[in-house]
C-alpha cells in the first residue's frame, strides 16, 4: 500500500484486505469490514448475514469467529493527515510558484516586449 507523507491511508472501498470496521459497524464492524471489503453496501450485507443465520444455524459462531480473527480497520491519526496535506500543498505552491517565475522572466524579457509591439504594429524601437 502506498504511503503519501510517511501515512498510510486507510484502506479503500473494493480493498482486497479485509478488516472489522467499528467506526461504521454496529456489532463489532465485520458486516460493515466485508461490505467495504467486496465494495457492497453494508446493509445489504448485514440482511444477508441474517438471512443466511435463520437457514444456517452456525453462523453466529463464524460471525464470532470473524470478531477474533479479522483486525480493525487501521485509521491514520488526524495530526498525521494533516502534516501530509501541508507538506502536499507546500509541494504543490512551490510547483506554482516556480511556473510564476518562468512567467515573470518572459514577461519582463526584451522578447516579450518586441513580440508585444509587432502583434499592436508598434514600429521596433
Amino acid at each position: 500500500m502506498a504511503t503519501e507523507g510517511g501515512v498510510t491511508p486507510p484502506p479503500e472501498a473494493g480493498s482486497s484486505k479485509l478488516y472489522r470496521d467499528p467506526r461504521k459497524g454496529v456489532f463489532f464492524g465485520v458486516c460493515a469490514g466485508i461490505a467495504d471489503a467486496l465494495g457492497l453496501s453494508a446493509v445489504g450485507v448485514r440482511i444477508g448475514v441474517l438471512f443466511v443465520a435463520l437457514l444456517f444455524a452456525p453462523t453466529f459462531f463464524i460471525y464470532l469467529a470473524l470478531i477474533l480473527i479479522l483486525p480493525k480497520r487501521p485509521y491514520p491519526n488526524l495530526r498525521d493527515l494533516i502534516i501530509a496535506r501541508v507538506e502536499q500543498l507546500g509541494r504543490e505552491f512551490a510547483a506554482i510558484e516556480q511556473g510564476l517565475e518562468g512567467l515573470e522572466d518572459y514577461v519582463t524579457s526584451d522578447a516579450f516586449s518586441i513580440q508585444s509591439r509587432m502583434r499592436r504594429g508598434e514600429p521596433k524601437r
